[in-house]
């Protein structure tokens, strides 16, 4: 078997590698991780459905995705995959030819779509700091069902079966409760000496700064221009009451900054699909596998 026909080959070399998380942002300690995040194309089987890969975990905090799958995320806008479209290139590990064929597709992949998803990331993230969680005030047992029937029956992927449980959620009244009681050791030590989680409030902060600045300018810049007050955060200088006033002010900035966003409202899912056929097209006529069955 020829190296390139090899997943575990493909895996390790992948043709688009960036330092991602912290040491990205200018928010990393010495003790940050080196985080990177990396796409490849697969070998003729795996493109072709006989067999699947979508993404691998590798030692630390790497992963390592299949372009398509790649490209299905940022273009539902997700925020971790899509920022890297904006990464220095001091940050880049690895970029071949195909690497920079998908990089000069940003402006056809990112789009208003980032905004529910980086607001909803930062929410989360928010509740984290502030240990508390979202539950529906009754509880519905049909709904349960309904989802449990879902996930038995379809085998849906994450986001498809979290895009149905958000629709069965949003008609159920809500409150805030404390989530005290599920923390872990060192997330609950934060909260009861400072009042919040440190780690979860800076990101919270960051990724809507963030998101408003992609809105206004159509670009993100990093490491952040705010990263000492984002450190600030982690390093525990502000107050629960000053950090509330913080997120309050920019995520009511990001919401008007929303109707006058240089983004396009959606990303150009056909180009971009075109061209991720030709690329793959020009691997196949290289892989092994599909040499031997046109011979």
């Amino acid at each position: 078997m020829k190296e390139y026909d090899n997943l575990e080959f493909c895996v390790k070399n992948p043709h688009f590698s960036c330092i991602s998380g912290s040491r990205l942002y200018g928010m990393d300690t010495p003790e940050s991780d080196v985080d990177i995040r990396s796409w490849t194309i697969p070998p003729f089987d795996y493109l072709i459905g006989i067999k699947r890969f979508e993404c691998q975990d590798m030692e630390g905090d790497n992963k390592v995705y299949s372009l398509k799958r790649f490209l299905e995320l940022v273009l539902r806008g997700d925020p971790q995959l899509s920022e890297l479209f904006y990464s220095p290139q001091k940050h880049i590990v690895e970029c071949s030819d195909l690497g920079r064929e998908i990089l000069k597709l940003k402006e056809d992949l990112i789009s208003n779509a980032i905004y529910g998803r980086i607001m909803g990331y930062s929410t989360g993230e928010w509740r984290k700091a502030m240990a508390v969680k979202l539950v529906s005030t009754k509880f519905n047992k049909t709904k349960k069902e309904i989802i449990n029937d879902v996930r038995s029956h379809w085998h849906l992927k994450k986001e498809n079966m979290d895009e149905i449980i958000k629709i069965l959620d949003s008609v159920d009244e809500k409150k805030c409760i404390s989530s005290m009681a599920g923390l872990g050791t060192k997330r609950k030590a934060d909260i009861e000496k400072y009042g919040f989680c440190r780690k979860s409030a800076a990101h919270s902060i960051r990724l809507v700064k963030q998101l408003t600045e992609l809105m206004e300018t159509g670009t993100m810049l990093f490491p952040r221009p705010d990263s000492r007050m984002l450190l600030d955060i982690r390093n525990g200088k502000y107050t629960k009451q000053e950090l509330e006033a913080i997120h309050n002010d920019v995520v009511a900035e990001a919401e008007s900054t929303r109707d006058k966003s240089v983004l396009p409202d959606k990303p150009n899912e056909k180009k971009v699909w075109n061209k991720y056929s030709e690329l793959v097209v020009e691997v196949i006529k290289n892989d092994e596998k599909f040499l031997q069955l046109v011979r």
